[in-house]
């Protein structure tokens, strides 16, 4: 039988993304290289439910103000619930209590508000992926070379 779980609030520890990745291990010093230093000194990130391959991923996101986000995708659908503050994409703004859906493998970018951003992520598992603008062209001419051979 399902359990229930429950996390409460102060049982939540919040980390630095910058030191979520340190440089002894590859894996962590290829996500240092990628992930741009305003990203990773500029954000915390917080686990309610870490997910796993069949189960559902929740995190909180703390972002100081005025923080850029470069273009980047994850491998999962998300939707993005924001708490306070007010995240902005392209022109427009949106303030707490906003809901975004992002495809997974879809591009985009933010900035966090002026009076900074507290927004909710979950995806329906785990997902640790950071893929770049250029890593995503290199995905889609791939795709594009395997179909050409396909079909040749």
């Amino acid at each position: 039988m399902a359990q229930i779980r429950f996390v409460r609030p102060d049982e939540t520890t919040y980390v630095r993304v910058s030191d979520m990745y340190d440089d002894s291990s590859e894996a962590g010093a290829a996500m240092r290289r990628k992930i741009p230093p305003e990203e990773l000194h500029g954000q915390q990130v917080g686990y309610y439910f870490p997910g796993s391959d069949d189960e559902l991923q929740l995190f909180e996101v703390r972002c100081d103000p005025d923080v850029t986000f470069n273009s980047h995708a994850h491998d999962e659908d998300e939707i993005m619930y924001v708490l306070s503050g007010e995240i902005h994409l392209g022109r427009r703004r949106y303030p707490a209590g906003s809901a975004i859906y992002i495809p997974g493998k879809t591009l985009y970018s933010f900035r966090s508000g002026p009076d900074g951003l507290r927004f909710l992520n979950f995806r329906p598992r785990k997902d640790a992926t950071y893929i770049t603008r250029d890593e995503m062209r290199q995905q889609q001419q791939q795709r594009t070379a395997e179909r050409e051979v396909r079909h040749a």
